[in-house]
């Protein structure tokens, strides 16, 4: 028979192992990755915008869908390829085609989408674009209607609105305006874009979208919240982004580029390369790299490119 002093002793054991074992299950769960991919949208001229977030527990995001041309020859085929068949939120940043242009070819490959965030840019604002990427009213209400006959609910955001919310994890609308009611009165489309922010533990992520040098210059005095580990390059990295003093708020440790390779190298792309290149900031370009994915960790994130 066992004595008590072996009886404790066995208990203890088998406490130890029930304890490891728990510990190893659920630290391996919490250590899951929230994953980013920069899809590779860039094609060889023009540029888009499509980020994918993948959440621990399943849910998807997808920020901006590009062109139609480049959702359907890019974007689509690397959700086919991964086996993506369901979309949980589809968030379009603002009313300039290449970053919702590829909505409707989007939702039409995948089995379902569980929702369309899309804030309609003010019609003024958007008719007093004269530029040949402009603003097209009639084609962004076009595409809402579509959205809705495709039985696909689309919602308008407000800042402070959260997407996504799970434990530490949280994505929410930092900044939204509409090019009219804006603290800078009137604005061009770019600067009517939604910035978001990503949350998860320790670790950030700003979404800058097109974020433009006025709307820039007036976060440097009046924004918050706008540091992060990483960021999305606003504007693509051209010249008439947000300015460097926008860049310093932020201080990302890594940046990623929707571009394609001949802007980014570019003069337009002059002052951003020389700018991260100066402080030392990890640089990945679509249009050089490839699809370049980041795996967040609660403390740490990795970054893996295509090429």
């Amino acid at each position: 028979m066992f004595s008590d002093r072996s009886a404790v002793a066995l208990w203890l054991a088998v406490l130890a192992v029930v304890f490891i074992s728990l510990w190893v299950i659920f630290g391996a769960k919490r250590q899951q990755p929230l994953i980013w991919t920069m899809v590779d949208v860039s094609g060889v001229k023009l540029t888009g915008d499509a980020h994918l977030l993948e959440f621990p527990d399943g849910h998807r995001v997808l920020i901006d869908v590009s062109y139609h041309r480049h959702a359907l020859n890019y974007l689509v085929p690397y959700l086919l390829s991964r086996g993506i068949d369901h979309i949980d939120t589809i968030i379009i940043t603002h009313g300039h085609r290449n970053h919702y242009e590829g909505l409707l070819t989007t939702i039409d490959a995948m089995k379902s989408v569980g929702q369309v965030i899309f804030n309609l840019p003010a019609q003024e604002a958007c008719e007093r674009e004269n530029w040949a990427g402009r603003c097209d009213y009639d084609h962004i209400i076009e595409t809402r209607d579509n959205v809705v006959n495709r039985k696909v609910s689309i919602k308008t955001v407000e800042a402070g609105d959260i997407v996504y919310k799970q434990g530490n994890t949280a994505l929410e609308i930092l900044y939204s305006y509409n090019g009219m009611n804006s603290p800078l009165g009137i604005t061009d489309i770019n600067d009517a874009t939604l910035i978001l922010r990503l949350d998860h533990g320790n670790q950030s992520i700003l979404f800058t979208a097109d974020v433009n040098h006025r709307l820039g210059s007036y976060l440097v005095e009046h924004g918050e919240r706008l540091q992060a580990t990483l960021m999305s390059a606003p504007h693509h990295g051209v010249e008439s982004a947000a300015p460097n003093e926008f860049l310093d708020l932020v201080r990302p440790k890594a940046v990623l580029v929707s571009a394609s390779a001949p802007p980014w190298m570019s003069p337009r792309g002059d002052r951003m390369r020389k700018y991260f290149d100066d402080h030392g900031i990890d640089t990945y370009v679509s249009g050089v790299h490839g699809h370049v994915t980041v795996r967040l960790f609660e403390d740490r994130y990795e970054v893996e490119t295509e090429r």
